[in-house]
């Protein structure tokens, strides 16, 4: 027996219970949340998004029980749906200056000293997914020469492919047309690429034609992906990306007649006028229909918010706000949404998680079907210290993973580890 799913009230509160376990290996958390006179013991309403209720107890418990591992990942990572367990994770480990993948069980380097003895620091830009043939890839930028690469796995191990030159973080990488595509930056950050994969080992490297200026202004477009997304769509090929120069949210889809590409979100397009600084970042995902799906941060707003397309438009609503007393009773912006995931589920929910950077906490969202957001949160001392860089990964049963950097109180890359729970069961 399930409960119905809500918002964390004040009159529950949190008690975990931990346990030892070696490095490499999984550590569970039996994390509990005891409500005050459940009677019944499991009304309606009873726990919040990604919890369940114990009918013989009363209290909510994640519906899968928080799980870190000991590899010191520090900066943001991707997650991967694996078949029937814990996505695989990729990111930079800080201490070895390379890349890691974390498959299962099984720990690999894919680039850096730890992977080649000899090669300078790499990979602390990636990005990874699970191709339609199940093997992992991780595109990543080697930082020394500004060279863009893939790793994929095969029968035989790793290998690593050269991909371009010229190249920046942040990266995307998806699967569009049955070609693998990796989106990034030029090196000087003034526009972006895209590569795909030919047959055999070849890469066609394109650039993306750069926004016009907003309406009324002149100036060229001069710092563009600072965050970057992509996703393979109904409409086409689309990749997001930040524009510095403005303050906007920047969209490019591909489709068989090339490229169409426009400000998205922060400037009025039919005077041009600024609508605030957003989209920095800014997450791309398709829905169930092939139809964009966009979280992004609002920074003048210090809001969250969620786009879908709907009828040729972009219809917004927003997930979260965060708001810090001010002096002479203002408000002030918070820096909520710093980080960023997003999936959409199959009955096409959203779910959002972010990194809240007032509590050094990760929250995640659920799209409700009748409208609005259930809102929830890892526990405070969840994992020991504090959480940034959330990750989600959907199965295929619609069943999702929140991914996350687990970190000591300093906030630094000493004693970082990766935290798994599976925050929603799949779909019946």
């Amino acid at each position: 027996m399930l409960c119905a799913m809500r918002v964390l009230m004040p009159t529950c509160h949190w008690n975990p219970r931990t346990r030892a376990a070696p490095a490499l290996a999984w550590l569970a958390l039996g994390l509990a949340v005891a409500c005050s006179k459940p009677t019944p013991l499991c009304p309606a309403d009873a726990c919040p998004s990604g919890y369940r209720c114990e009918p013989t107890t009363g209290t909510c418990t994640l519906m899968q029980p928080i799980k870190t591992k000991d590899i010191p990942l520090y900066g943001a990572i991707s997650a991967v749906t694996t078949a029937g367990g814990p996505p695989s994770v990729v990111g930079y480990t800080a201490d070895r200056q390379s890349l890691a993948a974390v498959d299962g069980s099984s720990l690999f380097y894919l680039a850096g000293p730890a992977a080649n003895t000899g090669e300078s620091s790499a990979g602390q830009a990636s990005a990874a997914t699970r191709g339609s043939d199940a093997r992992l890839r991780v595109a990543w930028t080697r930082e020394s020469d500004h060279t863009l690469w893939l790793s994929e796995q095969t029968a035989a191990g790793w290998r690593r492919l050269a991909v371009a030159s010229d190249a920046l973080g942040p990266i995307g990488i998806t699967e569009h047309l049955g070609a693998v595509v990796v989106a990034f930056r030029r090196a000087d950050a003034t526009g972006l690429r895209v590569a795909t994969r030919q047959a055999g080992d070849a890469w066609n490297v394109e650039d993306v034609p750069l926004p016009p200026p907003p309406l009324g202004h002149t100036a060229a477009t001069h710092d563009l992906g600072r965050s970057l997304s992509m996703a393979s769509v109904a409409s086409g090929l689309a990749v997001s990306a930040y524009d510095a120069t403005y303050g906007d949210l920047v969209l490019a889809v591909k489709a068989s007649g090339g490229w169409s590409v426009s400000r998205l979100f922060g400037a009025d397009a039919a005077t041009g006028g600024d609508l605030g600084d957003v989209g920095n970042p800014a997450v791309l995902a398709g829905g169930p229909d092939g139809e964009l799906v966009v979280a992004y941060r609002d920074a003048t707003a210090g809001a969250v918010v969620l786009s879908r397309s709907q009828g040729g438009v972009m219809a917004r609503k927003t997930v979260t706000t965060g708001t810090v007393p001010g002096p002479n009773g203002t408000q002030t912006q918070d820096r909520v949404g710093t980080a960023l995931a997003l999936v959409v589920r199959p009955d096409g929910r959203a779910v959002v998680a972010w990194f809240n950077a007032r509590q050094w906490r990760v929250e995640f969202a659920v799209e409700k079907v009748a409208g609005g957001f259930e809102i929830s949160s890892l526990p405070a001392g969840a994992t020991g210290g504090t959480q940034a860089w959330p990750a989600l990964t959907l199965d295929a049963d619609g069943a999702v993973w929140l991914t996350w950097v687990a970190m000591q109180p300093t906030h630094g890359p000493t004693g970082s580890r990766i935290g798994q729970s599976k925050i929603l069961s799949g779909l019946q």
